[in-house]
């Protein structure tokens, strides 16, 4: 006989939760990239390519490939999470990359403007765990713009400031994988630089995109943090073979 399992208090709440969403159909629309900028060491901004990296091709398919993700860790350049840039980087940008005598709303065309992973939290938020002490959303409206940002609660910013050494660890491996897969733009095999990795240096593409309903459009100008792209100079892809 089946054995019945009955419904925690979690999957209750869960159900109840989702009984709340209105059925109804949203439309992403594909990302149109229209800017590139690089935030240095410094967190700087400069228009551009300066921190793009490329994927190592020559990689892909390769197996048995061994790599020591360990190594270097005590030289790890690592950027001060507690600190909260919200939008920064994003709005400095903006301030670099506006025309003169160009209003704020005709240049962004947009109603909403954000980072893309404030995005994925607010659209997993109703589908997931939903822990209320993880960070908090603000949207301003300036100029007929909506700016949105989160930031981090009292409750992540205590760990966040006293992190777990194995956190440190995966914190490290994961982005000396990237440093190991990935080669700078101006790479030149003869003269080859070993630089401690350095995860305050950052490239972001920035896009427009609409969320569309049968009875809305929202505009939303948006910035994400890229961590390669193919060689071809140009194009944005998604890697799916094995590394």
């Amino acid at each position: 006989m089946q054995q019945l399992i009955e419904p925690t208090e979690n999957a209750c709440c869960f159900r109840a939760a989702l009984k709340d969403i209105p059925d109804t159909s949203v439309v992403y629309a594909k990302p149109k990239v229209v800017g590139e900028y690089s935030v240095t060491t410094e967190r700087d901004v400069v228009i551009g390519r300066k921190n793009l990296r490329l994927l190592n091709e020559s990689l892909v398919g390769k197996c048995n490939i061994n790599l020591d993700l360990c190594d270097g860790y005590e030289n790890f350049v690592k950027k001060d999470d507690v600190v909260c840039e919200a939008l920064d980087p994003f709005l400095k940008w903006i301030s670099a990359s506006i025309p003169r005598n160009v209003g704020l709303k005709e240049f962004c065309d947009a109603d909403i403007v954000c980072n893309r992973g404030l995005l994925k939290k607010v659209a997993s938020f109703p589908y997931g765990y939903r822990d209320h002490d993880c960070f908090h959303l603000v949207a301003v409206k300036f100029r007929s713009v909506i700016f949105m940002y989160d930031f981090y609660t009292e409750k992540i910013l205590r760990q966040l400031r006293s992190p777990k050494k194995m956190d440190d660890l995966l914190l490290y491996y994961g982005f000396h994988f990237e440093k190991l897969v990935t080669l700078p733009l101006d790479f030149e095999p003869n003269n080859v630089k070993e630089e401690p990795v350095n995860n305050c240096e950052q490239f972001f593409c920035v896009s427009r995109t609409t969320l569309e309903t049968a009875k809305k459009k929202l505009r939303i100008l948006l910035s994400a943090e890229v961590d390669c792209i193919n060689s071809s100079p140009v194009s944005y892809q998604h890697y799916s073979r094995v590394l």
